[in-house]
């Protein structure tokens, strides 16, 4: 018996099928942010706007003439200059030597955080305690006098700080260097 075959059928070959033409999506590499210009931080409670000069510190604080009292000085022999009280965000300008000497007091029910920066670029952060006091100096290789420029920051709104300043050079001192 000859060997039983199947039937012959036409079998269409088999086609590729085709995806339509598509233009390749255009690749979108993420790019790092730009980085931000260093710039004299605008404080939110700002005493001065930006575009007006700050108050400017220029005199002592008087003493009676019919009183002849010492100056007050610092451990360092520095002149007292000037006192002031800080609340919340400030900055002002003081004219004065080339050495100057803050002590600032926390007059908080709580301990506060404390950041000042000078023109200089020195900066100083302090967690002052309640009724604390902390010590701070600046100082700068110049001619005097100099106008010193502070940024001060606060945590809190209800921040209270007194400060004297003393320095090298006061104003209308005849004792100037």
């Amino acid at each position: 018996m000859p060997p039983v075959s199947a039937p012959e059928t036409k079998v269409p070959p088999v086609k590729t099928p085709r995806a339509p033409e598509v233009e390749r999506p255009a690749v979108k590499i993420p790019q790092p942010p730009v980085v931000p210009v260093a710039e004299v931080p605008v404080l939110t409670t700002q005493v001065v706007p930006p575009e007006q000069a700050p108050s400017r510190v220029s005199r002592a604080t008087a003493t009676s003439p019919a009183t002849v009292q010492r100056l007050r000085t610092d451990d360092q022999g520095r002149k007292f200059h000037s006192a002031g009280t800080w609340k919340e965000n400030k900055s002002f300008e003081v004219e004065a030597g080339k050495s100057v000497h803050f002590e600032i007091t926390n007059n908080n029910r709580t301990e506060s955080n404390l950041r000042i920066k000078a023109n200089t670029g020195e900066f100083a952060e302090f967690v002052i305690p309640s009724q604390s006091t902390v010590d701070l100096e600046f100082s700068m290789a110049i001619k005097e006098p100099f106008i010193w420029r502070f940024y001060i920051e606060t945590d809190t709104k209800k921040s209270l700080f007194d400060w004297n300043l003393y320095s090298t050079w006061v104003p209308g001192s005849e004792e100037n260097q």
